[in-house]
């Protein structure tokens, strides 16, 4: 989990540094600063669960959160993209890119959590119940 939390950090400040050769220059910072924003905190989530493993997760999750509700903002760009519209150049794409990878995190950490909620409540069980003899 945390290596996804890494990977996805610097993925999304690797597609942020390469955006200035697919669009013009004014798109391609804004894109450069969301995404050093957004792989930036994914990178210090990641750095937070070395120390407290639920802080750190929780933290990614909902920055992932973040990150793929501001992808479907992007949806209508990227299907004007897919019609031929290459007003934007390569921004919708990349966009959709970083949505991709917050959804995989979100679900990812939805997967985690629920899991732990069930271990728990198993552990719970298993202490309630009387000792067998």
């Amino acid at each position: 989990m945390r290596l996804q939390i890494f990977l996805s950090g610097l993925l999304i400040i690797a597609m942020g540094i390469l955006a200035p050769r697919f669009m013009e220059k004014a798109q391609a910072l804004g894109f450069l600063s969301a995404a050093a924003v957004l792989g930036g905190s994914f990178l210090i989530c990641g750095a937070f669960s070395l120390q407290n493993r639920w802080l750190g997760y929780m933290a990614a999750g909902v920055m992932a959160l973040l990150g793929a509700a501001q992808g479907v903002a992007n949806v209508k760009h990227f299907i004007s993209f897919l019609q031929g519209d290459r007003s934007r150049d390569l921004s919708p794409l990349l966009e959709m890119a970083v949505m991709l990878i917050c959804l995989l995190l979100v679900t990812r950490v939805y997967r985690f959590v629920a899991a732990e909620r069930l271990r728990k409540m198993l552990e719970e069980d298993d202490s309630e119940s009387p000792p067998k003899a």
